[in-house]
Parts: C-alpha cells; sequence; structure tokens
C-alpha cells in the first residue's frame, strides 16, 4: 500500500529528474516546433502542400497523398500549412480506431456530426452522415480540407473491406466537387503500398509529396530551437550533435532525438553534476528502445507475438541483418513444434500480413532483397538491437545461447573428427561431410 511518505519521495524523485528543465514541454515531440515557424528541413514539403491546396482561386486538389515514415514531419508540416492557408480543415487520426467502422465513426465526430453509436449503425450510414457534413463544412466560400492522418490504419482491419470504404468516400467527394463545392482529402501514410489498383484509378494523377528521412543537420536544427527553450543552461554542442547523429543513423526521426534529449536530461538530473554527457544519452537510448518495444508489443495477438519473437531469435543466432519471410516462418514453425503451443499455426501469407505489420509498428524494417537462387523477395530486419526486446521474451535469450552452443559443439566434434589421424580415411571423410552438412543447415536455420 501506497503511503503518503511514498507520495512525497516520489514527487522528490520526480522534481530531481526535472531539475535541469526550464519548461520541458518544449521537448513534447507532439508539439509543433515553434509558433510561426515552418519545421526546419522541411521547407520544400510545405511548398508541395501549399501548391496542392492553394494552386489557383479557390481550386483544391481532389486528393493529395503525403507519406514516408514516423517521425519525418508529415502531419506537423500538413497541421502547418492547412492553419495558413484560406481553406477550412479538420485532421483525424484513424491510430485511434481498429475498424472502418471506427475510423467512420472518428471522422464524423471529428466533423461535428456526432458520435456514431455502434447497435444499428452500417459503415455506409456513417458515410453518409460524413458526406452531409463535409457538404456543410464547404458550403461557406472556402474549400474544405478533411486530412486523414495515420491513414494506414484503416486497412489494418482486414475484415472491414477498407478499400470499398474509401472508394466510396471518394465518389461521394467527387459529387460534391461537380456540384461545385471544392472539397480535399489528404492522406498521410507511411506507404501508399495498401492502395489497391482501384483506388489508384480513382485517385488518378494526384500529388504525391514523400518526407525523406531527416538528414542530422536537419534534426540537429530542430533540437538546437527546442533546447534552447527547454533547459535552464545551455546543452553543449556535442551532446546535441551526438543525439542527432543517433537518430539520423538509426530512423531520420526528428521526434525520436526530441525524446532521446529529453530522457537524457532526466536521466542527468538526479545526478547533480549539472549537465547531460553522452553517456546520458546512450542510457536514454537505451531505456527508450525498450519502453517502445514495449509500448508496441502491448496488446499484441500471440501470433504477431511470437512472429516478432522469431525474428529477434534469427536475430540472435545469426546477428544484426536482412532475414527473408520464409526463413521467419520456419523460425515461426519451429516455435510451434518445440512448444507444443496450443493454437492453430498460421500459413504463411498471414505471417508475411504480420511482419508488415511489425513494420508499421517500428519495430522492424523490410525491403526487396535477393534470395540468392531463389530470386528476389520482401526480406525484414529488427528496427532495434535483439536487448530491447528482453522484457517481452524473457525465456529466448537462454533459449538461443543453447541452441547457438549445442551448434558450436557439433562442429567442434565433426571437426576434431575429420581431423583425427587415429581413425580410418572413411571415418575423416564421413566427419568432413557432416561438419559441411551442420554449416549448411546452421545457414539455413538461421536465415540471414
Amino acid at each position: 500500500m501506497v503511503s503518503g511518505n511514498d507520495i512525497e519521495r516520489m514527487v522528490q524523485e520526480a522534481a530531481r529528474e526535472n531539475a535541469l528543465f526550464a519548461d520541458k514541454k518544449k521537448l513534447d515531440g507532439s508539439l509543433p516546433q515553434a509558433a510561426g515557424q515552418p519545421p526546419a528541413g522541411r521547407e520544400d514539403k510545405a511548398g508541395e502542400l501549399v501548391r496542392a491546396l492553394a494552386g489557383c482561386r479557390g481550386y483544391v486538389a481532389p486528393f493529395v497523398f503525403v507519406y514516408g515514415r514516423t517521425g519525418s514531419g508529415k502531419s506537423t508540416v500538413v497541421k502547418f500549412v492547412c492553419e495558413r492557408l484560406p481553406v477550412a480543415y479538420r485532421m483525424v487520426n484513424l491510430r485511434k480506431a481498429r475498424t472502418v467502422f471506427g475510423c467512420a465513426s472518428l471522422i464524423l465526430e471529428e466533423l461535428g456530426g456526432g458520435e456514431a453509436a455502434g447497435n444499428g449503425q452500417s459503415t455506409s450510414i456513417v458515410l453518409h452522415r460524413i458526406v452531409e457534413r463535409m457538404e456543410k463544412l464547404a458550403s461557406h466560400g472556402a474549400p474544405f480540407v478533411l486530412v486523414l492522418d495515420e491513414f494506414d490504419s484503416l486497412f489494418s482491419d482486414r475484415r472491414g473491406r477498407a478499400s470499398d470504404f474509401v472508394y466510396r468516400l471518394l465518389a461521394e467527394q467527387e459529387r460534391l466537387r461537380q456540384e461545385g463545392r471544392m472539397v480535399c482529402i489528404v492522406a498521410i501514410a507511411n506507404s501508399p503500398s495498401e492502395l489497391d489498383e482501384r483506388l489508384r484509378s480513382r485517385i488518378g494523377s494526384a500529388p504525391e509529396i514523400y518526407f525523406g528521412a531527416y538528414s542530422k543537420q536537419d534534426i540537429l536544427a530542430i533540437l538546437k530551437d527546442r533546447a534552447a527553450a527547454a533547459f535552464a543552461e545551455p546543452v553543449d554542442d556535442g551532446v546535441m550533435e551526438y543525439c542527432a547523429r543517433l537518430s539520423a543513423d538509426e530512423f531520420g526521426d526528428a521526434r525520436r532525438a526530441i525524446d532521446l534529449l529529453k530522457a537524457a536530461a532526466e536521466i542527468a538530473g538526479p545526478a547533480g553534476n549539472g549537465g547531460i554527457d553522452k553517456k546520458h544519452v546512450d542510457m536514454a537510448s537505451a531505456r527508450l528502445q525498450k519502453d517502445r518495444v514495449e509500448a508496441a508489443l502491448a496488446g499484441a495477438s500471440f501470433h504477431l507475438m511470437a512472429v516478432c519473437r522469431e525474428l529477434v531469435r534469427a536475430t540472435m543466432l545469426g546477428g544484426p541483418g536482412w532475414y527473408s519471410t520464409s526463413a521467419v516462418y520456419r523460425h515461426y514453425h519451429s516455435f510451434f513444434l518445440q512448444n507444443d503451443v496450443d493454437s492453430e499455426r498460421l500459413g504463411y501469407r498471414r505471417v508475411a500480413e504480420l511482419l508488415g505489420e511489425l513494420v508499421s509498428l517500428g519495430l522492424a524494417e523490410s525491403h526487396a532483397g535477393s534470395k540468392g537462387r531463389g530470386g528476389f523477395g520482401r526480406q525484414y530486419r529488427l528496427a532495434a538491437a535483439p536487448d530491447a526486446f528482453m522484457r517481452s521474451f524473457p525465456g529466448l535469450w537462454m533459449e538461443a545461447e543453447k541452441e547457438r552452443q549445442e551448434h558450436g559443439a557439433r562442429m567442434k566434434r565433426f571437426k576434431e573428427e575429420s581431423e583425427n589421424q587415429y581413425v580410418g580415411e572413411y571415418e575423416r571423410r564421413r566427419a568432413k561431410e557432416m561438419l559441411e552438412s551442420e554449416r549448411r543447415w546452421w545457414a539455413d536455420f538461421v536465415g540471414a
């Protein structure tokens, strides 16, 4: 039971953690960079969006696709531009919903149409109400822009017919535009890959604005701007450059750099040595990786956890590198065999989809790579060090170490037997074959 003394002690600890801050909210990565200032390094992207939304006397493009990796400034730039143009706009974060109906309900609520009741209402009814609200919002002379942030979330509901919903929304939007109401939809996503051919045909040659990773200099400029207002005393330039380099090399994510500097300050505060050091940044990086992994896997399904576990396992056995879908699937398959899991094993295609979900969660990265004689295919690697997953999969380290030691022992035995001069030629040749067989089996098993 928590006592009053415990609360007082916690308050004192929190005060020590915040000893270096003058205005901590300046290091809140979800808040705008600075009033009236465009995000550093994204002036060209702001210009592209302005041309799409204010190109000619009240005309706005029907659809704009804004995409790029997490933390690249997409949402910040879109909000910054929309707030400064003569348009009415509403921004909806679809990450808050898990289903297509939930996304539609969020859109309706943000448009001022009230909350959609789950019982007795279909997605079609909610869509009808959304269109009514868009019609009213676009009837006041200014163009209306509907910003759908985290657009990818719509397509995570495999049963909700997300493509049908988007197609019908675009069809209704086209009708409104034919009636003279300038309605634009801006979709913000990590990747445009979710759009099927029917949607691409409907969208046509819509503007696409790609946000690449921030450069080190861009991240450093953002950090300096935030740090100047956030801390009571100036932060060493070398520390901020170190934060910028770590974030640029690993993710190109400005939000991560801001979080890294903030966490480093929280660690340095109780030390009482008056400032942030690189060692505090390293400690903060390790802590943030673990926290990010745990937050991303919180509430994950059993099979998503299993696929993630096996990608971690492959990395621990084969080292940091790219692993094919087939390799991860083999590990997933062996996990069921070794642990007698009381659950139905998923097929190859569904495991591939779950690997895609790990990418969306920021736990893995993917690219199209060579599979050797097998041609080309999608490959995956962890987006964090294996140690960051330790608390999520506590027994995996002992299991992987045991497998590695058993493989090493077999390799050593076969090698010694192949070089033993006191046995016959047949035995030595047989040992050499077993050594090569073990080497090939391990490479195939690990899948690196």
